[in-house]
């Protein structure tokens, strides 16, 4: 690893959606702007209109579809 630091700036990358620490989330979803995920998440995701953000706290069990940039 080279030691590359990734800034997650939640104004310009449209991050409008989080699932928060603790939070577990179940069934399909579809976000409109960028999710920052630091809970848990299980389904189906669909993320449009910016990045999908998952953080070291995150879980995600089941299918994504974004039509964006993916940061793990």
């Amino acid at each position: 690893m080279s030691g590359e630091t990734i800034v997650i700036d939640p104004v310009g990358m449209n991050i409008v959606n989080r699932v928060a620490p603790g939070t577990v989330l179940e069934g399909n979803t579809t976000w409109n702007g960028g999710l920052l995920v630091q809970g848990t998440v299980k389904g189906t995701i669909k993320v449009t209109g910016g990045p999908l953000v998952l953080m070291d706290t995150g879980v995600i069990a089941g299918s994504i579809l974004c039509l964006g940039d993916v940061f793990l």
